[in-house]
């Protein structure tokens, strides 16, 4: 829709300003949430940073990912290319970002900054970790409307784009606005943890809630997704396979490794 904004005289990707308004949010929401835990501003600031530098190493990483029959291709036929159109073909690959690369990639950084951590404190800071995902990504989807990117599939209703030039497939073309709806999606998953958080229920537990809602959300709007380069196996998309992966950690942690289905395994044995 519109993927640049000319700000001061300097073109400025829509994507990228809705990251960082989506990073300053989530910083000033986690904030409000540590403030009765006494979580200083500085680590959650801190907290931030490592859960940024993961999330774009494992964002593009699972990019490259959904290109490795191309990369398969240049390294089978590295001698055919030049330096040039070598590295052309590594920045395409690993150009872009995906969403679910750059979660397990924030998770992993913001794990290493909490490793220390112990007891209520960590509970709570993995808590908030939860709780601040489906907001930045929130924000991350409407980026993704507004730079044309992650689109839907043409359909009888919808939003029309016109003079894109970052993806010029999708111009004059009804297309279905998946990327506001699962906007949607995640701020009413951030709404129901928030809720959770505030009540101090579930605590410790809010991104195993997380692991079981989203996946849901995301492995059904894949199918009304029309950008083709996501990466398939088994007619599924790499996103859909990794929502399934998501959703059964996600179960196991509140149900089996929690004790819950241990004890219904008990009851129907001593019945």
């Amino acid at each position: 829709m519109f993927p640049y904004f000319e700000i001061f005289g300097k073109t400025v990707g829509s994507y990228a300003m809705a990251s960082v308004a989506g990073m300053a949010v989530c910083v000033l929401v986690a904030c409000r949430m540590g403030r009765s835990y006494k979580i200083a501003f500085e680590d959650i600031l801190l907290k931030m940073v490592y859960i940024g530098i993961g999330l774009i190493v494992g964002g593009h990483a699972l990019y490259g990912v959904t290109h490795l029959p191309r990369l398969w291709e240049l390294l089978t036929h590295l001698p055919d290319y030049t330096f040039k159109d070598a590295i052309s073909v590594v920045v395409t690959c690993f150009g872009g970002m995906v969403f679910y690369g750059g979660f397990l990639g924030g998770m992993a950084g913001f794990a290493l900054n909490v490793r220390k951590e112990q007891g209520e404190q960590k509970r709570v800071l993995w808590d908030i970790f939860a709780v601040v995902i489906p907001l930045f990504h929130t924000f991350g989807r409407i980026g993704c409307f507004l730079g044309g990117c992650c689109y839907g599939k043409e359909s009888s209703w919808g939003f029309i784009v016109y003079n894109n030039t970052l993806q010029p497939e999708i111009n004059g073309v009804v297309r279905i606005p998946v990327q506001l709806i699962e906007a949607a999606c995640n701020f009413c998953i951030f709404l129901f943890l928030f809720i959770l958080f505030k009540k101090n229920m579930q605590r410790g537990k809010l991104l195993f809630y997380y692991m079981l809602i989203y996946p849901v959300a995301r492995f059904i709007l894949e199918f009304f997704r029309g950008d083709a380069i996501r990466g398939f196996l088994w007619g599924l998309s790499t996103s859909q396979w990794i929502s399934i992966l998501l959703f059964l950690v996600g179960l196991y942690q509140l149900l089996w490794k929690s004790g819950k289905a241990q004890d219904v395994f008990r009851i129907k044995k001593t019945e």
